[in-house]
């Protein structure tokens, strides 16, 4: 499970047991006092047959969630080799014996140290296709699932997708198993029933139950990101698992939670990625074993409030550069143009237009309502594949440009400097500090004006860090990036 943790504290244990003991009378009263209170809350709220009757109903369907669900949910085992080393000159002495015993021709097994994990996942095809987190099993050496019944089978990765924490995991053999279904993410409300399955703290197979708590949320992890928020309890060992409605059917895939303090555990504050991202994602997987998503090739930003009072637009994004040669410029977007919808949808945000040219398929016209010089216009745009360089809509077409898109972050040549436009969420440009409007001032300690003089600095650096020198307009930062 990946935490973002807030005001972590240490404590002295010491304390911490003194008061535990001393405390233990007060505690036994308080648990006494909170169960007689939640005795006659559920004895107000079941006053009346009607009432238990209703409670009842809700029970059960919980109970026929479990008994769906458990047979579809697996538990995955994860197992990474690090590189032994050795010891260390200074503690060579330590290791005489290992010596000596090579020396008579004995042979002691020193087996590499490793890494063991766990996480969740569930089914969704009776030939044993799994979807979990790409966080769960990238780069890891050996992955186990195994099932309610307690049998562990061997998987083989078919696929991931960073850009939205996916992965796709198939079961080896001709088996068949149950499998649990998406539902239509679209259709959640904030109110829903949510309910989270997985292994959280190796309690495996443990269920938790809260609400959806809000719809679209994004966190600045990954670059594709519309999270379901929801106040069921998910914690470490629960990444992967499903979130499903009170059908059993699955809404998303936990993948991230909030947390704070010494416990790292949930505060009420966990996210899904939505079922149908995850079904549009592992389709692809499933198919080709890889994720392309189009582009249209603009630089953009969102209207602030005297944006949109100088423009007299109510919603819209703002278009700030369009690429050479890239299906916005074949199209007719110009830098300037507000986009206010996309095949009709009303457009707020970056990322709400980010999702929309990404769900939409290449070489097929898309409708894009725009606001040029005060009047509404409709152009046909045609996105086109990513490149291979991995741009999103945004990409720009040439080398430094292309390197730029590794790093996170967008630029524009103006009055002889290079200022940054963009910032992509969740890349390494973002987690730096580096913020739009900032002006590049050197790479790699080298003055820089125009993209030419950005892309021989970088180039002089090939697969190291590359430096950074910008402002503000108050203060100079010196910032160091790597090459996603």
């Amino acid at each position: 499970m990946i935490l973002f943790m807030k005001g972590k504290m240490k404590r002295n244990n010491a304390v911490c047991i003194s008061q535990k003991i001393s405390s233990f009378s007060a505690g036994r009263a308080l648990i006494l006092a909170a169960s007689l209170s939640a005795s006659l809350g559920i004895a107000a709220l079941v006053g009346d047959a009607g009432d238990l009757d209703k409670a009842v109903s809700i029970q059960n369907a919980f109970n026929d969630v479990a008994e769906k669900a458990f047979p579809c949910v697996v538990v995955i085992s994860t197992k990474k080799e690090l590189e032994n080393t050795g010891p260390a000159p200074f503690f060579e002495h330590f290791f005489d014996r290992y010596r000596k015993n090579r020396e008579k021709g004995k042979k002691e097994p020193k087996p590499n140290p490793y890494v063991e994990a766990k996480g969740s996942g569930f089914l969704i095809s009776a030939d044993g296709y799994i979807v979990t987190n790409n966080h769960v099993v990238s780069e890891m050496d050996e992955i186990i699932v195994r099932t309610k019944d307690r049998k562990e089978y061997k998987v083989e990765v078919k696929g991931t997708d960073p850009k939205t924490d996916l992965a796709l995991l198939k079961i080896e053999g001709t088996e068949k198993f149950p499998f649990l279904e998406f539902a239509n993410s679209d259709s959640v409300k904030v109110g829903d029933w949510a309910i989270a399955i997985g292994a959280p703290y190796n309690l495996d197979y443990t269920m938790t139950v809260g609400i959806v708590s809000q719809t679209g949320r994004s966190v600045g992890l990954n670059a594709y990101e519309n999270y379901i928020q929801t106040d069921a309890s998910i914690n470490r060992g629960n990444s992967g698992g499903p979130l499903l409605n009170i059908e059993g059917k699955v809404v998303g895939v936990n993948d991230v939670i909030f947390t704070s303090g010494a416990s790292e555990g949930n505060i009420g504050l966990g996210f899904a990625i939505p079922s149908n991202m995850a079904s549009d994602v592992v389709e692809q997987l499933k198919s080709k074993g890889e994720v392309t998503r189009p582009w249209i090739g603009i630089a953009m930003e969102a209207l602030d409030p005297e944006t949109k009072e100088q423009f007299n637009a109510e919603n819209g994004i703002l278009v700030r550069e369009v690429m050479a040669q890239s299906p916005a410029d074949k199209g007719g977007i110009e830098p300037g143009d507000i986009i206010l919808s996309i095949d009709g949808k009303a457009l707020e945000t970056p990322r709400d237009l980010q999702f929309e040219v990404a769900g939409k398929k290449p070489g097929k016209a898309v409708l894009f309502k725009i606001l040029r010089n005060g009047k509404e216009m409709e152009l046909e745009i045609i996105p086109e594949l990513q490149n291979p360089d991995g741009m999103e809509i945004g990409g720009l077409s040439n080398g430094a440009d292309k390197v730029l898109g590794k790093l996170g972050l967008r630029i524009e040549e103006k009055d002889g400097a290079l200022s940054i436009t963009e910032i992509l969420p969740g890349s390494g440009a973002e987690a730096s500090g580096l913020k739009p409007g900032m002006k590049i001032l050197a790479v790699n300690k080298v003055k820089v004006s125009n993209r030419e003089d950005l892309l021989k600095a970088i180039d002089k650096k090939k697969g190291k860090p590359i430096l950074f020198d910008v402002s503000d307009g108050r203060r100079k930062l010196f910032v160091v990036l790597k090459i996603q």
